[in-house]
């Protein structure tokens, strides 16, 4: 009988709209090729004549609890920890030349050096010569930590802070966003953010800081009981954010590899 392959390590890459979260999986991707299973839970959004309605019923809200379907997202994702794969039947919303595309644009806004050793720093843990036996899950995804059972299936948690005034900024100079949406591009809007998504992410998260200030201080002890590890600052640039998360991934790979 052929032996089991080890469980993977489910490491959590959560937090604000534009903390830099896809561009960190696509780097990892690149670094990780044949190990890495990336889950997004944009793939895991509903369609369009699903989705609930804003506060002031204006718009279609792709961002609340309410537009995701946790309960395929959790069968998934509890298929790849069990599998090491994903499932046969599952499509990505994302083509294979939309991810080749997002993973070169990804590397060309991180200096080649900080590439390099970020690669340096996986194969000195260990990573990249566990990858031949061991699959590493990215979770990468808006609204997550509020729901207990998501939680549950994570090892790790990780949450990328940020301030309205600058996601707002990083948000609109995304090209086609703004004053570049077209029309029914409805999401790409500043009154869609506003209305919306940092309205979803305040409400959802609120119970992490003090005082329910996303924008202000931790609650270190709420995150250490739901053992969410928050970055050490706010708005911190790619480079910043994937040192940050490559180090966590590498000190978690190794406490949980004990004999896989």
């Amino acid at each position: 009988m052929a032996t089991p392959p080890p469980p993977p390590l489910v490491l959590s890459l959560s937090g604000a709209s534009s903390t830099g979260k896809s561009t960190i999986l696509h780097l990892l991707s690149s670094l990780l090729p044949t190990n890495l299973i990336p889950l997004r839970l944009d793939d895991f959004c509903k369609d369009f004549s699903s989705l609930p309605l804003s506060p002031s019923g204006s718009t279609l809200d792709g961002d609340s609890r309410h537009s995701v379907d946790y309960a395929k997202f959790l069968s998934t994702l509890r298929f790849v920890k069990r599998e090491g794969r994903m499932p046969e039947v599952f499509e990505s919303w994302m083509t294979e030349e939309m991810v080749m595309r997002e993973e070169r644009e990804a590397r060309e806004r991180v200096d080649v050096t900080v590439v390099e050793e970020c690669r340096a720093k996986l194969r000195g843990g260990g990573v990249l010569d566990g990858a031949k036996k061991r699959k590493l899950v990215l979770v990468d995804g808006f609204l997550r930590y509020h729901d207990t059972d998501v939680r549950r299936e994570m090892d790790t948690m990780l949450f990328l802070r940020g301030s309205k005034e600058v996601v707002l900024r990083r948000r609109m100079g995304r090209p086609g966003y703004g004053a570049e949406a077209k029309q029914g591009e409805f999401w790409r809007t500043k009154e869609y953010f506003e209305e919306c998504v940092w309205e979803n992410y305040a409400r959802e998260h609120g119970w992490l800081f003090d005082g329910r200030d996303v924008e202000g201080s931790p609650d270190w002890g709420v995150c250490e009981t739901a053992g969410i590890k928050m970055s050490p600052g706010k708005d911190m640039t790619v480079e910043e954010g994937l040192r940050w998360v490559l180090g966590i991934l590498v000190e978690e790979w190794n406490r949980t590899s004990s004999g896989v």
